[in-house]
C-alpha cells in the first residue's frame, strides 16, 4: 500500500460476519494526512482497522508498517497502526504484524467490547 505521496494515506479495513482475513501487506511511506485524532468510526486514521461482529473473526496476520503517521501525538499528526473500536463485537486478531515508529499507538484496542488477540510481532 503505497502513500508516498504527499497529504496521503492508505487503509484496509477488516469487517467481518464470519471471517475476514487480510495478510502479507506492507505500507509504505509516511501517512501524513491525519491531524483530527482517531474516531470510533470508519474511515478512521489507522492503516489497519478490524470490526468483528458477534460470532465472527477479523484477522490481520503479517502486516507491516514504518513511520505511521507524522512525529507526535493523533491530534497532530500520528495515527495507531491497528485500530479495533467499538464496532469489534467479536474476536480482533493480529498475527505477526510489524509496527516500527508509529506515531501514536501500534495497537489501539481500549475501545472494543470484543477480544483483541495478539500473537508474535
Amino acid at each position: 500500500m503505497d502513500q508516498r505521496s504527499s497529504n496521503s494515506s492508505t487503509e484496509i479495513v477488516l469487517e467481518s460476519k464470519g471471517l475476514a482475513h487480510a495478510r502479507d501487506i506492507r505500507f509504505v511511506g509516511v501517512q501524513d494526512n491525519t491531524g483530527q485524532g482517531v474516531p470510533d468510526r470508519r474511515p478512521t486514521d489507522s492503516p489497519c482497522s478490524l470490526q468483528a461482529e458477534k460470532g465472527a473473526t477479523a484477522r490481520a496476520e503479517r502486516i507491516v508498517g514504518q513511520y505511521i503517521g507524522l512525529p507526535g501525538n493523533k491530534n497532530s499528526g500520528g495515527a495507531s497502526m491497528s485500530w479495533i473500536g467499538n464496532g469489534d463485537k467479536d474476536i480482533a486478531q493480529i498475527g505477526h504484524c510489524a509496527s516500527r515508529g508509529a506515531a501514536d499507538n501500534g495497537v489501539y484496542g481500549g475501545r472494543t467490547p470484543g477480544d483483541v488477540q495478539i500473537k508474535g510481532g
